[in-house]
């Protein structure tokens, strides 16, 4: 898989002495490497002894770790006040200097003053421990600190070397080592930020206490709920902080239609927990819980959330007013968020500069790696077939050839639970079948996601794939199904388009993978909501075999495998 996955620079960097992050792998900075697992990889940059170009730093976006075998990528701050590959003397006033006779180290130069000059080395695979030989000038260039990030460039832990294990030598080529030690192999990057700073040798290794098995959340159609039953909405974000670690949730992918409304404008909410907010902002403190939790999510618009336009909702298909949606959901909410897009460009995650109405996110586990596009909801093709989405999508899934893309948008497929078993079920929509067609010839396509469509869905497609990899298309939309009293006899409210009947069951989907069989495993299940008096999560098979309803073939419960 591609290693290349986050590289944005981080703003706000604290420097405390010590900071101590998430969950019980939290463990103290260390000073040597007596504590480190077995074996330790030690990587001494001596193929890189004669980088020694200030200017333009070319040593930069190196793979360093071919002495050792591994995938190790360096990079950072570019340029003479920022980080390289160094033979050249590096000095450090009261603490000495170092120069060509450590045969090649990494340098970073923060002399004349700023923050956020940093030198990064992201790993294919998670570690348990990690540091390197080290040394600084004292009072130059502002604090150096040390920081390790999990493969979602989440920050767990973060060390102020001058600060907390100061380091004092005289000479050449001296220094101490400093590093991290966890209890788990979650420490995909380490950063070493500021300061007129020096390291070499860095040094790592693996507990291969890592997890076997990660999940994706999908959370279709959340527009009822927010605009009758906002406490739905809120239990099922809240499951999935209480679930983040137990059932290791990298991410969550909205599938549309956040909030409701059917004349396409802000309605205030007075129901439930709404307590007079409005519909947007409902959406908005939910997600802020997400935020809080560091879970990288996604978003999409679905047609319920476009601007009013002459008094009721737009064409979808032509007109855009996405105003309202992109003052809660656009660019300036994930901006600086690591999972969001690619850092490198202008707009990062963006198709149409200051919205975020189509974007991306970066994200991944244990080495498999995805790139999710999200595309704005259309009713239908594009006349002339040459969709800018489409054409933007195709450009992302070959600039991330190594990337599972998992494609979602707010309407896909066509699909009516009550047809039963027959020719038109499960089939692509007009704007369905657009994306599908322009994207097929992609190796890593893997899965297309959609809602809007009442009911669910399983369609695996080959069409166009020329014996690659089958595409898994998913469609689920429990807007309209209701709290069953009795499993077996589950209420489907009304599932024809009348609204009069209101869903409140609030299903959401777990999509396990499990990288020792290569499945993904799907489950459909309702969270508890304790507003409702609902203590228990119900998880079962709710849907009947066969017959009316959401037959149970087109997939609540179902499994498949995962290139």
């Amino acid at each position: 898989m591609d290693t290349k996955i986050l590289r944005n620079l981080l703003g706000g960097l604290v420097g405390f002495a010590f900071l101590g992050a998430v969950g019980a792998a939290n463990a103290a900075t260390v000073t040597d490497t007596s504590g480190f697992n077995t074996p330790i990889s030690v990587i001494n940059f001596s193929q890189y002894a004669f980088c020694t170009d200030y200017g333009s730093a070319p040593c930069q976006n190196q793979d360093v770790g071919g002495l050792v075998g591994e995938s190790v990528l360096f990079t950072g701050t570019n340029g003479f006040l920022g980080a390289s590959l160094y033979n050249a003397e590096f000095g450090l006033g009261s603490n000495g200097s170092w120069d060509s006779g450590r045969n090649g180290y990494v340098g970073i130069n923060n002399q004349q003053g700023g923050s956020g000059i940093f030198a990064e080395f992201e790993f294919a695979q998670g570690l348990s421990d990690v540091g390197a030989f080290v040394n600084y000038g004292p009072g130059i260039g502002g604090t150096p600190l040390m920081q390790v990030f999990d493969i979602n460039h989440v920050l767990l832990e973060t060390f102020s070397v001058s600060v907390a294990a100061p380091i004092a030598t005289t000479g050449t080529n001296n220094g101490a080592f400093r590093g991290f030690s966890r209890a788990s192999d979650d420490i995909y990057f380490i950063r070493f930020t500021d300061g007129f700073t020096v390291l070499d040798d860095l040094s790592f290794a693996r507990s291969g206490a890592q997890p076997t098995v990660f999940s994706i959340i999908v959370v279709p159609d959340t527009q009822i709920y927010v605009e009758q039953n906002p406490e739905i909405f809120e239990a099922q974000v809240q499951w999935i902080v209480d679930n983040q670690v137990a059932e290791n949730i990298i991410y969550v992918a909205h599938l549309g239609d956040l909030k409701d409304d059917l004349s396409c404008d802000n309605k205030t909410v007075t129901n439930g927990t709404g307590g007079g907010r409005t519909e947007w902002a409902i959406v908005d403190d939910t997600f802020v819980v997400l935020e809080n939790a560091n879970i990288p999510y996604g978003v999409v618009p679905g047609n319920h959330d476009f601007d009013q336009l002459n008094g009721g909702c737009p064409n979808f298909s032509t007109q855009r007013p996405l105003s309202d949606y992109n003052q809660f959901f656009g660019p300036t909410r994930f901006n600086g968020q690591p999972y969001y897009g690619d850092p490198s460009v202008p707009t990062p995650g963006n198709r149409v500069t200051n919205s975020n109405e189509d974007n991306f996110t970066l994200f991944g586990f244990g080495g498999v790696e995805f790139i999710a596009i999200n595309l704005a909801y259309k009713q239908a093709a594009n006349s002339s077939g040459n969709d800018q989405e489409v054409t933007w999508a195709d450009a992302l899934l070959k600039a991330y050839p190594n990337r599972l893309g998992i494609i979602t948008t707010h309407y896909f497929l066509n699909q009516n639970p009550e047809v039963g078993v027959g020719g038109s079920r499960n089939n692509f929509g007009p704007y369905g079948q657009e994306v599908y067609d322009g994207l097929s010839n992609n190796p890593n396509l893997f899965m297309m996601l959609s809602a809007h469509q009442r009911g669910e869905a399983w369609r695996v497609e080959t069409t166009g794939r020329g014996g690659l990899n089958p595409v898994q298309v998913l469609l689920s939309d429990y807007q309209s199904v209701n709290y069953p009293s009795n499993p077996n006899n589950v209420d489907y409210g009304n599932l024809n388009g009348n609204r009069g009947n209101f869903g409140d069951a609030g299903f959401i989907r777990i999509m396990r993978f499990d990288m020792v069989t290569g499945m993904v495993n799907i489950e459909t299940f309702i969270p508890p909501v304790p507003f409702l008096g609902r203590n228990n999560a119900l998880v079962s098979d709710y849907f009947p075999g066969s017959g009316t309803g959401m037959d149970k073939d087109t997939a609540s419960n179902l499994s498949f495998p995962f290139p």
